[in-house]
């Protein structure tokens, strides 16, 4: 049984189905996290230097822009548990981005695809559901309440007019937002950028940023059209 049907057969409440949606979003950041940050160069902030955009079409821009790639090796760019990825200092950062967008992502669609006090419901479950599920993860306080006033910290500077923006990932879009939140290490000595691909050339986080959110999207669309909530 695939997740989008598991999901839908497993639950009987918009409650109910927030906390099952909820026990799946480390999955997916975890996805989204490793995506990005695989897909990721540095360099070191020098005095007088002059900031570039965090998003980055390729390769070849990022190398042009004295950016080290961390690894041009697919198998650690398409593995997001590998040593590299997990020990590169933007990614509790990282995570913790990541996971607060999607469940913001998550609740507005509700909003949008669901009657009203079911999507109230949801959203409100969601988030407490959430906060436990992250709860102790990748940097993330051990307390649920903690972790869920983090989550609501963040929000607000993810904000966007643009879900993704096709013709230029990452350039005026919900996913550029993620990336300059993550840009810079904790010590502001070292600054990020990552390739997100374009209509020309795929390669990049940009790609697992859409099939995330289509994912999500798509989970949602199913619940609405087989519960009629």
């Amino acid at each position: 049984m695939g997740l989008k049907s598991w999901l839908v057969r497993a639950v009987s409440n918009p409650s109910q189905y927030a906390e099952r949606f909820a026990s799946r979003l480390p999955k997916m950041v975890e996805q989204l996290t490793g995506s990005i940050i695989g897909f990721s160069g540095h360099r070191k902030i020098e005095p007088n230097d002059i900031p570039t955009e965090a998003a980055i079409e390729s390769y070849f821009e990022m190398q042009l822009l004295g950016y080290k790639a961390i690894s041009t090796d697919l198998a650690i760019i398409m593995n997001p548990t590998s040593h590299q990825i997990l020990n590169e200092a933007i990614y509790l950062r990282t995570y913790q981005t990541v996971a607060s967008f999607l469940c913001m992502y998550a609740d507005n669609t509700a909003q949008l695809v669901m009657k009203p006090a079911n999507a109230e419901k949801f959203g409100h479950t969601l988030n407490v559901a959430a906060a436990n599920t992250f709860a102790g993860r990748s940097g993330f306080d051990p307390e649920p309440r903690n972790t869920f006033a983090k989550i609501q910290e963040i929000i607000p500077s993810l904000l966007s007019g643009k879900l993704f923006n096709v013709e230029s990932p990452g350039k005026g879009d919900a996913l550029g937002r993620i990336l300059d939140r993550i840009k810079l290490t904790p010590d502001d000595s070292t600054l990020y950028a990552f390739v997100v691909g374009s209509q020309k050339q795929p390669a990049g986080c940009g790609a697992s940023y859409l099939g995330v959110i289509t994912e999500i999207r798509e989970i949602l669309y199913r619940c609405v059209a087989e519960l009629h909530w």
